[in-house]
């Protein structure tokens, strides 16, 4: 490739490294946000602090509405490096354990890139066009969510394994190793990401579609028989999974669930919607509010799921082009998040950023596809491209730094965002700013007059502002609920323990204690906490 820098493979795989570094290192030292981290770590007894019997528990059995034992058990492991280290937990174990992930995952991509580009046989099929979609794919903004948040290891892992069983899957495919007993190990990549995110049930499809590119199979039924059986086998156990998923999730939150009929329609739009947020990454959020039944209202005037009408016939008339591949893993990647089955976030939004991990494999795959034709300065001015990412990126990540700066913007994208009124309070209450948690928390109430726990947070922050009379009718409109929250009930503990009133104070926190066995209340009769707050998720 004339006048281009002549680098190696390696060199491509020392830029990656130093650019998912300069691009994420503000999250290296950035707090935990109070979404999802105190709740799967920080206050989950059976992680922190680590413990082989806790472990075995979350094996056993689902946790926090998920089934996800390989993500715990790295959350144990680090948990236990923090104790072990520093005699406490330490967010920036966890934060350095996704910026690694994240590392991993783009030399993973780079590499698989880079086989199928040279199976092209293009005249560009260096490596340089597989570094620009590997790059591509490491700073793309929508990536910051997931490297920044601790909640999102899930979805770091679950892409780490996805890669590793594609990668194995194309290998013993290609060299003719068809016997069951090679199978082996993309099995095992591919349970360890089934058991580190339920959405990497679409995997066995993943493998198919890169199979029949690779290897130009017409026709199924020509596929060697331990092949078949081997993806008949993952696709039962993906359907097992997906069953099991569905019904771990708490069917009163279930509110949003659209008639069967519209919900085609909110999977397009929620395609059309990555497919801009790609193209076009900016104003990013934690909430984007297209909640179901206002993509059913708003549908008809966003127009955004006109663009996969348009784009998945053109693919499939070039189903056989690379672009097209990459195009397909896209549209796969998000396939059990689009709301053809319903899910808990779509109480939120029907569509968010973490939801991309995999999805942006095949992104970049497209990517690399088109610029490994294109001209030199096509690729230069992909390369400026990818530098404006970049920046962006990095501008995103130092938000992350700070739960109040993330929150805040994501009620500038959306104001009448819940989650975000909810978290913001939250924060403001984590650091001792009762005034502002009290306004964001009315905020919360007035956009979701139904939720208990809104109340009881409404309520907290006014016992700590000494308003404890007032207080304790939130809290008890909060207890009023038929589902009791544990944190309710031990607010109301703290309150009454504040009037004075410790028989009552012991009776709500015994109960707080039975509700949940999980749940962990600093001890009640040592000296005055203040009481906490229910996060939205």
């Amino acid at each position: 490739m004339p006048s281009l820098p002549k680098l190696t493979y390696r060199h491509g795989q020392f830029l990656l490294f130093f650019l998912v570094l300069i691009v994420f290192y503000p999250v290296w030292d950035a707090t935990l946000i109070q979404l999802d981290d105190p709740k799967h770590i920080w206050e989950n007894t059976l992680v922190s602090p680590p413990n082989l019997k806790g472990l075995l528990t979350l094996w056993k059995e689902p946790y926090f509405g998920l089934y996800v034992p390989v993500t715990y058990s790295v959350w144990s492991f680090l948990s236990f490096l923090s104790h072990t280290l520093l005699g406490r937990l330490a967010p920036m174990f966890f934060h350095g354990a996704n910026l690694a992930l994240h590392l991993a995952n783009t030399l993973l991509v780079f590499s698989l890139i880079r086989s199928l580009l040279n199976k092209e046989k293009t005249p560009a099929s260096s490596w340089l066009p597989a570094f620009l979609g590997a790059a591509f794919f490491a700073v793309h903004p929508v990536q910051v969510e997931t490297v920044a948040w601790i909640s999102c290891l899930k979805d770091l892992l679950c892409t780490l394994f996805s890669l590793l069983c594609l990668k194995s899957f194309l290998q013993v495919w290609q060299n003719g190793l068809i016997e069951g007993k090679m199978l082996w190990l993309p099995t095992l990549y591919f349970l360890l990401a089934l058991f580190s995110k339920p959405s990497a049930v679409i995997l066995p499809a993943a493998c198919v579609l890169l199979g029949l590119y690779t290897h130009s199979v017409s026709d199924l039924r020509k596929l060697p028989r331990a092949i078949l059986f081997w993806l008949g086998l993952c696709t039962a156990t993906a359907f097992a999974v997906v069953w099991v998923t569905k019904n771990l999730q708490p069917t009163s939150a279930q509110h949003f669930v659209t008639a069967w009929w519209t919900r085609p329609l909110i999977a397009l739009d929620a395609i059309g919607f990555y497919f801009a947020k790609v193209l076009w990454p900016w104003t990013l959020s934690l909430d984007y509010g297209r909640t179901p039944f206002e993509v059913t209202q708003l549908a008809w005037r966003d127009g955004l799921w006109l663009i996969p009408l348009f784009v998945l016939p053109l693919c499939w008339s070039y189903r056989k082009e690379l672009w097209a591949v990459g195009v397909g893993l896209f549209v796969l990647g998000v396939l059990p998040i689009l709301g053809l089955v319903p899910f808990l976030f779509q109480m939120f939004s029907t569509v968010a950023d973490h939801y991309l991990s995999f999805s942006l494999i095949g992104a970049s795959l497209s990517l690399a596809a088109i610029l490994a034709r294109a001209s030199v300065p096509a690729l230069r001015l992909s390369g400026v491209g990818l530098t404006l990412l970049a920046v962006a990126s990095l501008t995103q990540a130092q938000l992350w730094k700070d739960g109040i700066a993330i929150f805040q913007q994501a009620v500038k994208v959306n104001p009448r965002s819940l989650l975000a009124h909810n978290n913001l309070g939250v924060e403001f209450q984590s650091r001792g700013n009762f005034g502002n948690a009290a306004f964001h928390f009315r905020k919360a109430i007035a956009l979701s007059p139904e939720r208990a726990d809104l109340f009881s947070n409404l309520g907290a922050a006014l016992v700590s502002m000494g308003e404890v009379r007032e207080g304790l009718i939130y809290l008890h409109k909060a207890e009023s609920f038929e589902k009791k929250s544990p944190v309710a009930l031990y607010n109301l503990a703290r309150a009454y323990l504040r009037l004075g009133d410790f028989k009552k104070a012991k009776q709500f926190s015994d109960d707080a204690a039975a509700r949940d066995p999980h749940f962990r209340p600093p001890g009640w009769v040592a000296e005055l906490e203040e009481p906490r707050s229910n996060p939205s998720f």
